[in-house]
């Protein structure tokens, strides 16, 4: 039985790293570092997969150079690869990151990835599957979470960015899940209201595990009316924030399949995210669970 199904469309990150700035329109500059790696929804299936969990993706890349650079990459962290879609009529997505230590940005093309799974096996794979991972925006167009709910199998929700008007779904989304981890934006957002903590008693009303990370200032979670909290751990240097949020997510899935602690998963996740702001992109070959599990506060 697999570990982990991830259900997640796919992307090559091509990166841009050690910029001393963003350059503004007409500038040109150059950068200290530059990689190409898989990215997107795949990080979090990486990052599992790198953990030690069996980890089967679910996602779907063109049969193109972009595809054929991504698909080694991830064969490499030892995903199942059954539910990988090489597609020759498909576009796979791409990214342009243009990192400095204090942020990154984007320049992305879709592709054709959004229609990544075929739904006549999508049951198949849940149903072969301990736990499953995916996106807010792939439960309006799939029916994962009643096949999660039909097999009894526990999931877990990361958010994507969205407009008000998905507002109403996300939140019922959310409500079907085991595990959500929106940032302190999209969970005020959803609680509609300013004041964090004010955010995560109301959604951790609907959900068992809410947790709401907070950038340079860690994260937050509350189970059993007690709130917990872990700031990043410390690193020896910060390069590049790209897949950070996603590797927290590998961390805490990891620790809620191992059946720890509230506050021991979260400080796992904590790690997780902190030891990915080391290098550049979401995967690189010193993520392991070691060097995870070595890292301090």
């Amino acid at each position: 039985m697999t570990d982990v199904l991830c259900v997640a469309e796919s992307c090559c990150d091509i990166i841009f790293g050690g910029l001393s700035k963003v350059p503004a329109p007409g500038e040109e500059e150059y950068c200290r570092e530059f990689s190409v790696k898989a990215g997107g929804g795949a990080n979090t299936a990486m990052g599992l997969a790198k953990l030690g969990a069996n980890v089967k993706l679910a996602t779907r890349l063109g049969k193109d150079a972009m595809g054929g650079i991504i698909e080694e990459f991830i064969r490499k962290t030892g995903i199942d690869m059954s539910a990988v879609w090489m597609d020759a009529s498909t576009v796979t997505p791409v990214s342009a990151v243009l990192s400095t230590s204090e942020d990154r940005c984007f320049a992305s093309y879709g592709g054709d990835g959004g229609d990544f799974l075929d739904p006549t096996k999508l049951e198949e794979y849940i149903k072969d599957a301990r736990h499953v991972h995916t996106y807010v925006g792939y439960c309006r167009k799939y029916p994962i979470i009643e096949l999660c709910e039909k097999h009894g199998k526990t999931l877990s929700l990361d958010t994507s960015f969205y407009d008000s008007t998905q507002l109403e779904s996300t939140r019922d989304a959310m409500a079907h899940c085991q595990i959500f981890t929106p940032n302190e934006v999209e969970a005020c957002a959803l609680a509609q209201t300013d004041d964090v903590m004010r955010a995560l008693d109301i959604l951790s009303a609907e959900c068992p595990h809410v947790i709401i990370t907070l950038g340079k200032d860690g994260s937050v979670t509350k189970a059993g009316g007690k709130v917990y909290r872990a700031l990043p751990a410390k690193v020896p240097c910060v390069k590049d924030s790209t897949g950070a949020g996603d590797l927290f997510c590998a961390g805490f899935i990891y620790g809620f399949l191992q059946g720890w602690d509230v506050q021991k998963t979260l400080d796992f996740a904590s790690k997780s995210g902190s030891l990915a702001v080391t290098y550049y992109g979401g995967i690189d070959e010193s993520y392991t669970f070691e060097n995870v599990s070595r890292l301090t506060f």
